[in-house]
């Protein structure tokens, strides 16, 4: 029956009663509560296409089924998921037909909406995973995959290669982090890609899935021919691009050698004798260090002029990126460019630092935790005078990578310089030092601003603290020789200096501090850095950018939780649990944050931190171990939670986890979890009574353990 429904000419006037009430009738649509002949047994999907398909792309029909249905998304985004298993997988299903019809009819704003917004929606989704048949995240990302040519074609401001390191995070988890049936939506995305001329990346992305899951001869063969079915090919085509792609070091550096994977599942890719007149396949590689300190090197000639030079450069790392997903050589080009660009006093300084916050931005695309882009980032905000964000920034780079000391005192540093904010960046420097108590950095910054805020009693007590403690190095000899200097102890600086000229004789800055002292001149006292002025504040942020809008959110919510740590120290009043919850803004977020400050449950429960919080607060073991169950990668989060309330059984497997070396390839947030512990129990011989002296510790760690899954891709609930 719909198959000669389809063949029928006209319009359904089923269509007329939609126009009349859009958002009524899509709803009913997809809840299956509307009879349409003849199309009452086929599902809102085939509906979809059956109605709208055959209309003409400027009817305006479709436009209007296009607004409502992202209308219908935004509606549902903000709603709660019924309790009940059997509505919520009504709708469940019904967000995942909802983003099928999307790219079924190419639906053009409601695709651009969800690329412009990915986060959001991934966080979303991420939240409604029941089964295979259930799973509004694969929808998600498939809906992605097969609308980006649609995407970039509305909006050409979107970039063609925007997506290309999710779909490489895809493949490189199936059968890890998440199911194998992942495989395909990555490969898909690769395939998929706007103005692809390659195999290359699609190449890539299956090898980088046998590379990190090593998958036995059959199940690598099976993924292949479905492929190659795909794409006719001949032979030595296939054999030049798998060769070009295992020779690229990331392979043969793992002792994968061509044909690798694919000379045992297919015969035709098996390596021949070369022919006496054919060439070798051209060698993928991206341009060399070289290349890029040559630009560096011509970065004080006008910016106009450069540009051309730096768009090649950057243009090489790119090609090499998208053809065999391997953002290393990349990520280390943006960061000696990107810091360059700023380092050096030349013309059209904002125009610069826009360059490298674009190339940080995009490299983090690819790595996510690489404190060094974050460090390009958030220099290249400063440099044009948008403050407010980079101290967002900042705290965001907390949340996400609290292991990383550099984070922490990058931030202090900002805090620092901007009126009013010594304090605040004084207890953050303590806090780091707390947190990372070998990292020397941390005290001489704090010093510095003791000194600058004319404490040097108390900035005496931090170098002190500092020798005695083995965290010191030649910055530190500087610091306590100028400090010693102050104080009239001159005989006691003149020890120190030549201390430190003794274990660092290279130190140039403690050379000139001991000609200083010899010649009976006074040595300098506030350092430059925290004396030089900030450009001037400019607080506009670019309309439109909801990538940065969410992560200045998330820091905005970040700092209110330091801000609760520390209300104390810094004379504030604590933020109240239910002022936290105001506005629509990351609300899971907010809610972990309420929930610590003693306020009550919100229907946000499918969010694994906020679920843990609330079990955590209760100290509830059941519902801590139901967490675990229902996210087996977090279940070591789960079982410091669980000790830490008291439960030795819990105690007991942490022991036995700490007793082994944690396997290669761990989740991040378990290796932060196995390291820290080890320390904490030293040399006890159970777990259970550290956990306790250090509850405090602890508990911050598992406090950034729980912050780190928000906005966490990889998880469902």
């Amino acid at each position: 029956m719909i198959a000669s429904a389809v063949a029928q000419p006209g319009r359904h006037p089923w269509i007329d009663q939609f126009l009349s009430d859009p958002r009524r009738g899509y709803a009913d649509l997809v809840a299956g509560h509307t009879a349409i002949h003849p199309y009452q047994r086929a599902d809102a999907p085939d509906a979809a296409r059956l109605l709208f398909g055959g209309l003409a792309e400027d009817d305006p029909a479709r436009a209007v089924l296009d607004n409502a249905v992202l209308d219908w998304l935004d509606t549902r985004r903000r709603e709660s998921a019924p309790p009940r298993p059997g509505p919520r997988q009504s709708w469940v299903r019904e967000i995942s037909e909802t983003l099928e019809i999307v790219y079924i009819l190419g639906l053009p704003r409601s695709a651009v909406a969800l690329r412009r917004r990915r986060a959001e929606w991934t966080d979303f989704c991420a939240r409604h995973v029941l089964a295979p048949s259930r799973d509004a995240r694969a929808m998600l990302w498939r809906t992605l995959a097969l609308t980006q040519n649609l995407a970039h074609t509305t909006d050409p401001a979107l970039s063609a290669q925007e997506l290309v390191p999710l779909w490489h995070l895809l493949c490189r988890e199936a059968g890890g982090a998440l199911p194998t049936r992942y495989l395909a939506i990555g490969l898909l995305g690769l395939r998929r890609l706007p103005q692809a001329n390659s195999d290359l990346p699609w190449l890539a992305g299956l090898a980088h899935w046998a590379l990190a899951r090593k998958p036995n001869g059959a199940a690598f063969r099976a993924e292949w021919l479905a492929l190659k079915s795909l794409y006719p090919r001949n032979p030595s085509s296939w054999r030049t691009q798998v060769t070009q792609l295992l020779d690229t070091s990331l392979f043969s550096d793992a002792g994968i050698t061509a044909p690798g994977w694919w000379g045992e599942a297919d015969p035709d890719l098996r390596l021949r004798p070369r022919g006496p007149n054919q060439s070798s396949p051209e060698v993928l590689r991206s341009p060399g260090p070289e290349a890029c300190i040559a630009v560096i090197g011509r970065l004080g000639e006008p910016f106009a002029s450069m540009r051309a030079n730096i768009d090649a450069l950057v243009a090489g790392h790119r090609r090499f990126l998208s053809a065999t997903g391997q953002p290393s050589y990349f990520s280390r080009m943006v960061h000696a460019l990107g810091s360059a660009l700023m380092d050096q006093p030349a013309d059209s300084p904002a125009e610069r630092a826009r360059l490298a916050e674009a190339l940080a931005r995009e490299a983090l695309a690819w790595e996510p935790n690489n404190g060094f882009l974050w460090s390009v980032w958030h220099r290249a905000l400063i440099a044009q005078g948008r403050l407010q964000a980079a101290e967002l920034l900042g705290w965001e780079q907390l949340r996400r990578i609290p292991d990383q000391p550099d984070g922490f005192t990058q931030l202090a540093l900002l805090l620092a310089r901007l009126p009013q904010r010594q304090l605040e960046a004084a207890a953050l420097l303590r806090e780091t030092i707390e947190r990372f108590p070998a990292n020397v950095p941390a005290r001489t910054q704090l010093a510095e601003l003791l000194i600058a805020g004319d404490r040097a009693e108390e900035a005496m007590a931090v170098m002190y603290d500092a020798f005695a403690d083995g965290a010191a190095n030649e910055f530190s000899f500087a610091v306590r020789t100028r400090l010693l200097a102050h104080a009239g102890r001159t005989d006691d600086a003149n020890a120190t200096v030549a201390e430190g000229l003794r274990r660092f004789p290279q130190d140039r800055f403690l050379a000139d501090l001991a000609s200083r002292l010899a010649r009976g001149q006074p040595l300098p006292w506030v350092a430059k850095e925290l004396a030089a002025p900030l450009p001037a504040a400019s607080e506009t942020e670019p309309d439109g950018d909801a990538e940065l809008a969410r992560m200045l959110a998330l820091g905005r919510l970040r700092r209110l939780r330091f801000l609760q740590e520390h209300a104390a120290t810094l004379g504030e009043p604590p933020v109240a649990g239910s002022d936290l919850l105001q506005g629509d803004v990351e609300t899971a977020y907010a809610s972990v944050l309420s929930l610590r400050a003693g306020g009550t449950e919100v229907d946000v429960m499918p969010v694994f931190a906020v679920a843990f919080e609330a079990a955590l607060n209760a100290e509830d073991r059941a519902r801590l171990e139901k967490l675990a169950q229902t996210q087996p990668r977090l279940r070591a989060l789960v079982l410091v939670a669980r000790a830490l309330v008291g439960d030795v059984t819990a105690a007991s497997e942490i022991d036995a986890w700490l007793a082994e070396p944690l396997p290669p390839g761990k989740e991040r947030i378990e290796g932060r979890l196995h390291a820290a512990l080890r320390i904490v129990r030293g040399d006890a011989a159970s777990i259970l009574e550290p956990l306790q002296l250090h509850r405090a510790a602890v508990l911050r760690l598992v406090h950034d353990a729980s912050e780190a899954t928000l906005g966490e891709a990889l998880l469902a609930a």
